[in-house]
């Protein structure tokens, strides 16, 4: 969400639109083994992946990761914009991202049933997309999606230290950034990792996207390979390939 122009800017809007969206649905539709998402920090080995996160506002607690609509209606109604008419909100899509086809109803049927939100959807191609989105010159939301190059929370969460453009949600905090400094100089593993689940906090107390679920490899291989087994980064160690030639179907 571009958190630097409205109705993005304001942190109540943004909890909305995310407490309304019902992540399960996606990962259904979506298939392939995807699982509904509450953070932007994949599941992987000794990290422990952020469950709730508590906001107290109005004098009532909301956790802000859940799907629950009506509390998602009583934010917005607290909201710079919640004047009670239907709120207009922006979402851009790319056209070459295989998903995005099924997103654009998707969001926009439930942001309307769950938030009386009326959403525009903007196909564009990639490269204006991506010009629009690092530059933050979309309005509302804008698709989007990750992996890394290595198996560590650290590659996402450093996308949203100060100065990162490649984000797309104007999101800056001098705090995080020194959490984040901290967190990766621990050198006990477990105590690491649960330094940087607090940075994922940090940054999703502020909610400058809407997480949707965790994405999974899917490939046909034929049972008679050998030595070419799936890791969560799809890279394939053709020398460590095989040929089993006893193979028979049973």
């Amino acid at each position: 969400m571009n958190t630097t122009r409205p109705p993005c800017d304001d942190p109540l809007v943004r909890y909305a639109i995310n407490m309304a969206i019902d992540k399960q649905r996606f990962a259904s539709v979506f298939g392939s083994g995807r699982t509904p998402a509450k953070t932007f920090v994949p599941p992987m080995p000794g990290y422990p992946v952020p469950e709730e996160v508590n906001v107290e506002i109005g004098g009532r607690k909301y956790n802000v990761l859940e799907h629950n609509p009506e509390a998602a209606k009583a934010l917005l109604a607290l909201s710079r914009y919640g004047s009670g008419k239907a709120l207009r909100l922006k979402y851009m899509l790319n056209a070459e991202l295989p998903l995005s086809p099924m997103m654009g109803p998707l969001f926009r049927k439930q942001l309307a049933d769950n938030l009386n939100v009326d959403l525009t959807i903007d196909v564009q191609d990639y490269k204006t997309w991506e010009q629009m989105q690092n530059e933050l010159t979309y309005e509302g939301l804008s698709d989007g999606g990750d992996w890394g190059p290595y198996v560590d929370p650290e590659w996402f969460l450093h996308k949203y230290v100060s100065g990162s453009r490649v984000t797309g949600t104007g999101f800056a905090d001098a705090r995080f950034d020194q959490i984040l400094t901290e967190a990766n100089s621990i050198l006990d593993p477990v105590a690491r990792m649960s330094g940087l689940a607090e940075c994922e906090r940090y940054v999703l107390r502020s909610m400058p996207l809407v997480p949707l679920c965790y994405n999974t490899w899917s490939y046909l291989q034929k049972p008679f390979v050998r030595g070419l087994p799936p890791n969560l980064l799809d890279l394939r160690l053709f020398k460590y390939a095989s040929i089993d030639t006893r193979w028979r179907p049973q």
